[in-house]
């Protein structure tokens, strides 16, 4: 039982997170439903700046609230899947750092292929480059953080910390 268990703690996130990001290239994600909610948002914190607000600057800022969407949903992919594909090993493994990063490109293509086909969606070349560059720069972050904990390892000395600042 134990070896199902780690399998579905490390694999369940990221397959439960593709399913979210599928979800939403079907018609939930429709600009009119994201344009719905900001003035839903806007007429609850500021009924004033709504009704001051003309149709092109709720779209541009619906646009930049999309765009921004793409960007964060892939980067929250690319940490899940180095994260599945680490399966708990301490030091980056570059082969889990290139195939979260192949993961979530094709899976931006494979994204916008699907909003392709799904009536009142459609594909954008520019999505996939932003979200490929939400993984990008996750991917940055995530090479920080191992060089990080390896500096540590380093300064350790096969010391355990132990945790009581002493």
């Amino acid at each position: 039982m134990r070896p199902t268990a780690l399998k579905l703690f490390y694999i369940l996130p990221l397959v439960l997170w593709m399913c979210f990001i599928f979800t939403m290239s079907t018609g939930v994600g429709e600009p009119q439903n994201s344009r719905g909610l900001i003035e839903d948002a806007l007429s609850l914190v500021s009924p004033r700046l709504l009704s001051s607000l003309s149709g092109y600057q709720i779209n541009a800022l619906n646009k930049v609230l999309r765009k921004s969407a793409h960007f964060t949903e892939y980067m929250i992919l690319a940490l899940l899947a180095v994260r599945a594909f680490q399966f708990g090993h301490a030091k980056l493994r570059w082969r889990s750092f290139f195939g979260a990063l192949a993961l979530s490109a094709l899976y931006a293509v494979s994204d916008e292929l699907h909003q392709r086909l799904v009536p009142g969606r459609s594909a954008a070349a520019l999505d996939v480059l932003i979200d490929s560059s939400g993984a990008f720069i996750c991917m940055g972050g995530i090479l920080l953080w191992f060089g990080i904990k390896r500096i540590e390892r380093e300064l350790w000395g096969g010391m355990e910390p132990d945790g009581g600042g002493k």
